[in-house]
């Protein structure tokens, strides 16, 4: 929990690594976190404090949008109101090297001050299927009062990823007006059915009146149906020059409403004893795959009346990607897949996850079915 909304380097990572898969028409996801924290801001006292923590999140193809706002009510009585919008674009590209842009501008009140703060920065990303590497700088502007203040960043870091488990590490060096100082972080993300971990830890070096110089934070988030999920978190951040933002601890608890299940094709459906959303029965008429020049996969499926068609596997990382329309009752959707054998499932019109007429099947690790897609 920060004293400003952020964009995660996990998130930001995480996007980098699948974006190669993002699906092809727009979806869009909102959750709310409604939390009660105890917060304890560098030169304050400990404070308890209600948060209500909005978060939408678009997704097309390349870029992605993510809207966050943070409403605070201090046991003083005082409040404070935190909103961003954060932008991230893939440029197109046939080789390994990927650009990114990416944007963020936000707007922070505390009591009668108001803090505005914007970055615009560029990335060069190297990519493979389970891990990758990029570079980037970025410029930043806040301002306090009149005066604006500008600065700059530079950044190298590196990702992986192994099942369940993404980590990632960045450095970078910062200045803002006359401060200069030198950070070093490294994240991971554990997500396993209805349970997701993540935690960091951090280091910084330079400017000595920038306060904590190495930090750590560990939040879970537990799903107890498809919709509604316990959040815990403990740790701390450091100051961040850049937003006008204090550094601090704080231990939080949070109820999370969201409008999309967790990852793991929905595993949380089948250990909570809901109807199993992976049956056997073929859930669509026609199939067929075809290997492109390009080296990317072009998945058909026949679909008559169907007004959505979903697909998730082991390369999507079971997030379900949506298909797009094509002639007729067919759907398709265009992937760089790797040779060898895939797991996937499909459905049509959010329905139960099935796989498709005439491939084998194996079982899965929550008692379900699933389809297996060989790429030659």
């Amino acid at each position: 929990m920060h004293p400003r909304p952020r964009i995660s380097l996990a998130a930001v990572l995480t996007g980098a690594a699948l974006m190669s898969a993002a699906p092809a028409r727009a979806q869009a996801t909102f959750s709310i976190d409604a939390t009660r924290a105890t917060v304890h801001y560098d030169g304050y006292l400990r404070s308890p404090v209600w948060l209500l923590s909005p978060v939408v999140r678009v997704e097309r193809s390349l870029l992605t949008l993510v809207g966050r706002g943070r409403f605070a009510l201090f046991e003083s009585g005082n409040q404070s109101t935190d909103v961003v919008l954060a932008g991230s674009m893939f440029l197109p590209s046939a080789s390994s090297w990927r650009a990114e842009i990416s944007g963020t501008g936000g707007l922070a009140r505390y009591l009668a001050t108001n803090t505005g703060y914007g970055s615009l920065g560029v990335r060069a990303h190297r990519m493979a299927r389970s891990a990758g590497i990029w570079a980037g700088a970025s410029t930043t502007a806040v301002t306090g009062s009149i005066d604006v203040i500008g600065g700059a960043r530079g950044e190298v870091g590196g990702w992986s990823r192994r099942g369940p488990l993404t980590m990632s590490i960045v450095s970078s060096l910062n200045a803002v007006a006359e401060i200069r100082y030198f950070d070093t972080g490294v994240q991971a993300r554990y997500t396993h059915g209805w349970l997701e971990l993540a935690g960091g830890a951090g280091t910084r070096g330079g400017d000595e009146t920038l306060g904590l110089r190495s930090w750590g934070d560990l939040t879970a988030t537990i799903w107890l149906t498809r919709r509604f999920a316990l959040v815990a978190g403990h740790g701390s951040y450091p100051s961040d020059p850049s937003q006008l933002a204090p550094g601090g601890q704080y231990t939080a608890l949070s109820m999370r409403v969201a409008t999309r299940p967790p990852a793991l094709r929905e595993a949380l459906t089948r250990t909570m004893g809901y109807p199993t959303p992976s049956i056997v029965r073929p859930v669509v008429a026609g199939f067929d795959v075809q290997r492109r020049r390009d080296g990317r996969t072009r998945i058909r499926i026949r679909a008559a009346d169907a007004r959505t068609v979903e697909l998730s596997g082991t390369f999507t990382d079971w997030e379900p990607l949506a298909l797009e329309r094509g002639r007729g009752d067919h759907w398709e959707i265009v992937l760089p897949l790797e040779r060898g054998t895939h797991q996937f499932n499909v459905r049509v019109d959010g329905g139960s996850w099935g796989v498709p007429p005439g491939i084998g099947t194996a079982p899965d690790d929550f008692g379900g079915v699933v389809g297996l897609l060989v790429i030659a």
